[in-house]
């Protein structure tokens, strides 16, 4: 029955099997090894539990003032003939910083501005020499206006005597008349005497009334003397004023000619000059900053910008390295720096004033650098707005243990 179950080599092999139990001896060999193997894997064990490896983002940004910084531009295309500034002066509010032309030349040599300004110039010199006759006019005439109400008081004077006079004479002429008048029916005078008579009375009251006239007419030029001589100030004020309208309507007229012609660029606030980009003889384009003026008291912080994928897992006064395009990692390494403020609103890459490039719309970081210079070469080179860069960001820390498990908290979560 049996050798019909099983073939005949495995029969054999049973038959020869020996007797007893078989003992397996441990050398030392054999123990050093299996506590080698068990020390590994303890080590394996406490090491999954307890490291840790950190995920990182790069993120682009730039060196910034922490103060407002005034970037210098042209108003209007130009070119500069004065550059009264360098790199690293410091400079006051209003200081000039550069002077730049506007205008163009013809073959001559000759501008049109030029010859404008001087035009302008010679009509100024005219108006303010009228004005300067105006009060010259004015006491002549005051003059003019007096002499001629004294004249006429001392006319209306005398006509007023000599009238005083043949109004005596009229009287008198009158009464012989009129005593005449009871002759005549009498026959006692004639007829002709009675008529010269008339007449004499009659030129007598004419010549009265014609001195009464005079004075008259003597009152009324004394009243429109007196009334031009209380309008001369008003009117010479009024023309004094419409002068120096006119005087300064040709000195605006001046400043735009000027303007056409050049403008002098002042600094807006006090602090350093940096940046440069211009020099004498080259052109003034208002797309691209002159130079930057920078507060002497600002201390430099960076500008990070993160994708929306990172900003969930930044904090305030998380650590982040810094490494400055101007001094290369490899080397002068890293910088360390921290978080101070995480930006509420994205911003759209033409949004951003800094010159990077980016892809996406981010999120603005502030860092505060641990340091505000640059150790190289011996020296401390201080940080510079407009510096670029990369840093490194944390966005989180796990043990080996965590990253394992992962897959299965997935798992766990979802379900």
């Amino acid at each position: 029955m049996v050798a019909a179950l099983f073939r005949k080599e495995v029969i054999d092999a049973r038959a020869a099997r020996l007797h007893g139990h078989v003992v397996i001896r441990s050398t030392l060999s054999s123990w050093i090894m299996t506590g080698g193997i068990a020390l590994v894997a303890g080590m394996a064990v406490f090491w999954a539990t307890t490291a840790s490896y950190a995920r990182t983002e790069r993120v682009v940004g730039i060196v910034s003032a922490m103060k407002p910084v005034a970037k210098i531009v042209a108003p209007r295309p130009g070119t500069v003939i004065r550059l009264l500034v360098r790199e690293g002066d410091v400079v006051a509010a209003g200081a000039p910083l550069l002077t730049v032309r506007t205008e163009l030349q013809n073959e001559n040599g000759a501008t049109t501005a030029t010859a404008s300004l001087a035009a302008i110039d010679a009509q100024a010199r005219l108006t303010q020499q009228r004005l300067a006759l105006e009060g010259q006019r004015v006491g002549t005439e005051r003059t003019r206006l007096l002499a001629v109400i004294s004249g006429a008081r001392r006319q209306r004077e005398n006509i007023l005597a000599q009238a005083e006079l043949q109004e005596a004479l009229a009287q008198s002429t009158r009464e012989s008349f009129e005593q005449l008048k009871q002759v005549v029916a009498d026959g006692f005078v004639t007829r002709t005497e009675f008529e010269r008579r008339k007449q004499l009375w009659l030129q007598a009251e004419q010549g009265s009334r014609s001195l009464m006239q005079q004075a008259e007419s003597a009152s009324a030029s004394i009243a429109a003397a007196e009334a031009e001589l209380a309008r001369l100030p008003i009117e010479s004020a009024s023309n004094a004023a419409e002068l120096r309208s006119a005087i300064e309507q040709l000195a605006q007229g001046r400043s735009q000619q000027s303007a056409e012609q050049g403008y002098t660029i002042s600094a807006p606030v006090p602090g350093r000059v940096t940046t440069v980009q211009t020099a004498t003889g080259r052109l003034a384009d208002a797309r691209v900053p002159l130079m930057t003026i920078v507060p002497l008291d600002s201390a430099m912080e960076v500008h990070l910008f993160a994708p929306s994928r990172s900003i969930g897992f930044l904090t305030p006064g998380q650590s982040v390295r810094l490494l400055y395009d101007a001094f290369p990692y490899q080397r002068f390494g890293s910088f360390g720096g921290r978080i101070t403020t995480l930006g509420r609103s994205i911003i759209a890459p033409s949004e951003i004033d800094a010159a990077i490039k980016l892809e996406e719309s981010v999120y603005r970081i502030k860092v505060r650098p641990d340091r505000q210079a640059v150790r190289a070469h011996g020296l401390d080179a201080p940080l510079q707005p407009g510096m670029t860069l990369n840093a490194n960001v944390v966005l989180e820390r796990r043990s080996f243990i965590d990253w394992l498990l992962a897959p299965l908290r997935a798992v766990e979560s979802r379900s």
